[in-house]
């Protein structure tokens, strides 16, 4: 009787563990799809930069390129304030 007992909670243990996995892996690929931007105009990029002399990783994501995105720094404010030319931003690829 113990050992049938043992085989069930272990089987129980085996199904619980296989439907998390499996339910992870929708929500993943759910996401996933949901995050996608499509269409002739997107933009959809990432990478790290240098900015400030450290590696940032940034991400730009947009349904149309002619919308451009602007990045600022408190560096670049305070320079453009002060009407001095700020240090330019450099990718690191």
């Amino acid at each position: 009787m113990p050992r049938r007992v043992a085989r069930w909670m272990a089987g129980g243990a085996v199904i619980v563990v296989v439907v998390a996995a499996l339910l992870i892996a929708a929500l993943r690929l759910l996401i996933a799809n949901g995050m996608r931007i499509e269409g002739s105009a997107a933009v959809q990029e990432s990478g790290y930069v240098t900015i400030g002399g450290q590696p940032q990783w940034i991400e730009l994501r947009g349904w149309d390129r002619a919308n451009p995105a602007m990045l600022q720094s408190e560096a670049f404010l305070k320079a453009l304030v002060e009407n001095v030319r700020p240090n330019a931003i450099t990718t690191s690829r």
